[in-house]
């Protein structure tokens, strides 16, 4: 959910920040169909790399910076997973590695 007055951005996957405990940290966000797993309504999903802990139910406050790809269907959940950590390592080297 965006908040009032603010715009879903064009689907694709994003460099982002997410505000943890006081602190920026780098991340990816992905926002569309999700076409590898459903194809249904657009979600909004962001991976925290080396974050670790359990974030469902909470709200937390997304920074959107560079879109880095194109919505896309992979054959398999494995190339996602490897799309999603190379996406990552995309997020840390923007912030210069932190």
């Amino acid at each position: 959910r965006f908040p009032a007055g603010q715009q879903a951005p064009a689907p694709g996957v994003y460099v982002t920040q997410v505000l943890l405990d006081g602190k920026w940290r780098p991340s990816v966000t992905g926002y569309g169909t999700r076409p590898t797993v459903d194809g249904g309504a657009p979600s909004c999903e962001t991976f925290i790399p080396h974050y670790s802990g359990n974030l469902y139910g909470r709200h937390v406050r997304v920074r959107f910076h560079i879109k880095i790809a194109e919505t896309q269907k992979f054959a398999n959940f494995s190339q996602l997973a490897e799309a999603v950590q190379s996406w990552g390592a995309q997020a840390l080297a923007y912030f210069g590695g932190k």
